[in-house]
């Protein structure tokens, strides 16, 4: 599924027959979804690194300190069950030449070492299973301004356009609510463990092994 029926599922999920929302707020929309998403379900690569020899090991090429973590570190390979080092037998390592990892275990140079890490998701790596999950998100946060939008909207001068905004304002709400429940029983999980996150978008105003013992860390 491409990223423009991405846009066209929040567009059904959230019917916005007033035009009020800018195609600009829906794309920042649809960017918050996939950052929550990525939190919720980080994505996940395996990379074999060569070690240079020594307890120190590069991160693997596309790693970036302020949003990967290493997951897990597999030597010597090709052993059943997988040798994995347990988490407190490597850490982040700073140096002159920048972060590597230190590991309790030293690597004779040039073998290969499995790093497993997570990072965050872009459009093209969520799976179509999760679509309606993200679409979903994001029509909850589009729903959330669509309902403050309308909660402002009210001419006190005139009592029937007040109650009809009021009345809207509460639709929207209520369907974010929906929306966003969908979003978390779609992945199965729990909300009370994770903490919403928030943006703003416009709305247009309508017409009228042995071995070392360290602390895993993730990267500063």
């Amino acid at each position: 599924m491409s990223q423009a029926q991405l846009l066209n599922l929040i567009a059904d999920m959230v019917r916005d027959s007033a035009s009020l929302l800018s195609s600009d707020s829906i794309d920042r929309a649809l960017d918050l979804a996939v950052g929550q998403y990525g939190r919720d379900v980080p994505g996940g690569t395996v990379t074999d690194v060569t070690a240079p020899g020594g307890h120190e090991l590069d991160y693997p090429a596309g790693f970036d300190g302020e949003t990967c973590t290493v997951t897990g570190i597999e030597y010597p390979l090709g052993q059943m069950p997988p040798a994995r080092l347990t988490a407190d037998q490597w850490m982040n390592y700073d140096t002159p030449y920048g972060p590597v990892i230190l590991s309790g275990v030293s690597f004779p140079a040039g073998a290969l070492v499995r790093v497993s890490w997570s990072h965050p998701r872009a459009v093209d790596d969520i799976p179509v299973k999760h679509f309606e999950a993200v679409a979903a998100y994001a029509a909850a946060a589009l729903l959330d301004q669509l309902a403050a939008a309308k909660s402002g909207d009210n001419d006190q001068s005139l009592a029937v356009d007040s109650v009809r905004s009021g009345s809207k304002s509460k639709d929207y709400a209520e369907r974010a609510a929906t929306q966003r429940k969908r979003y978390h029983d779609l992945l199965g999980i729990d909300p009370k463990r994770v903490e919403g996150a928030s943006a703003t978008v416009q709305v247009a105003s309508p017409a009228s092994d042995g071995k070392g013992r360290f602390w895993n860390r993730r990267p500063a």
